[in-house]
């Protein structure tokens, strides 16, 4: 779009109304994009969780409009050129969908910073095509129509800023309502997270989002998710809908999750008496690995005697999620690609659904 036009147009941070974020439950609070901001955690945290703690993943920012071109413009904090096993569209990117009345949610095309040491990046959203690179006829047929956008904001980055524009004499209105209003919460590793899905809405947690119309708040920490209590304390106090508790994975020792697992459900069941809670274990199950047996039998313990207890439990085998196809799902031998990501959708959403009613 021409520079003069973009001018001309009203422009709107995703922190304004009528925009609505979900997924950064401080951000109204604080007036940050982060996840969990500096001033909740505790003091004397090692760098690297501060630094994951402000990525943005499972926030999504929506609103209503008729706009018939809409620009979108942003900062991200960080170039993160070292993340070799992620692109910089699945780390930096934003995703843009469209929904339009009587039709399905409809993802459009993904944004990121072009080149390593830029943190900027800009474009003119299709809201009226197809896709990024389709020009066709769709948008003539759409002309004039009320649709809601979403911005899947990056999974591995932090946003300084981000606007969009829109028509100057469009109506911009708040989104419509999502299907439920409570979030799903989720809690673990890297995977968690989103790595290494190659965009932002294609990690099972962020589809799990878009899919069911539920606001997610994703506590998927890249090295750092180890039981800890202070972090079971923080999720306790958050209202949800379900809690799936899924960190096998960055526990150091069979010994530490054995001794973090059930003491962390059990800080949020105390508050949570009746929230359904799904036990995840590790993805990447590998046989090779000795002690991946035992990290799952601690798991399905808490759930065995949670559920003897007549809570409201439910487990989930990472083990099953890959099958004969395990090493085409992986990026690493790790981190799912976004196959796996699709099987992970397909293990885990269903019982979400159900238990979202």
């Amino acid at each position: 779009m021409d520079p003069k036009e973009i001018e001309s147009m009203r422009k709107l941070s995703l922190k304004e109304a009528p925009f609505e974020v979900t997924g950064l439950p401080w951000l109204y609070k604080y007036g940050k994009y982060d996840r969990v901001p500096e001033e909740v955690l505790p003091k004397g945290m090692p760098d690297i969780f501060y630094e994951v703690a402000r990525d943005t993943t499972g926030g999504i920012a929506r609103i209503r409009t008729n706009s018939q071109k809409v620009y979108f413009k942003a900062n991200v904090k960080m170039t993160k050129p070292y993340l070799y096993h992620m692109s910089q569209v699945g780390h930096s990117g934003f995703d843009f969908h469209v929904k339009y009345d009587n039709e399905e949610l409809r993802f459009i095309h993904p944004t990121t910073t072009l080149v390593h040491d830029v943190t900027s990046c800009e474009t003119e959203i299709a809201v009226r095509s197809n896709s990024l690179y389709d020009g066709s006829g769709s948008g003539a047929a759409r002309e004039g129509l009320y649709y809601d956008l979403y911005i899947v904001l990056p999974i591995y980055n932090c946003v300084d800023e981000a606007f969009v524009y829109f028509d100057a004499d469009a109506d911009i209105l708040p989104p419509t309502p999502l299907k439920y209003s409570k979030p799903v919460v989720f809690y673990g590793s890297s995977i968690t997270q989103g790595a290494c899905a190659s965009r932002a809405s294609t990690c099972y947690t962020n589809r799990i989002a878009l899919e069911l119309g539920t606001p997610i708040i994703n506590f998927g920490f890249s090295g750092n998710a180890r039981g800890e209590q202070w972090m079971a304390d923080i999720i306790a106090d958050r209202d949800m809908s379900v809690f799936v508790l899924d960190y096998d994975h960055n526990a150091d020792t069979v010994e530490m999750l054995k001794n973090t697992h059930e003491a962390f459900y059990k800080t949020v069941r105390k508050k949570h008496p009746d929230t359904p809670v799904i036990f995840v274990t590790k993805p990447d199950y590998r046989f090779t690995l000795d002690d991946n047996d035992a990290r799952r039998e601690v798991i399905r313990s808490t759930y065995e005697r949670a559920k003897a207890a007549g809570e409201n439990v439910y487990f989930v085998d990472g083990k099953d999620f890959f099958g004969a196809d395990r090493y085409y799902c992986l990026v690493d031998n790790c981190h799912p690609n976004d196959l796996g990501f699709d099987k992970m959708t397909k293990a885990i959403k269903p019982l979400v659904a159900k238990l979202l009613g």
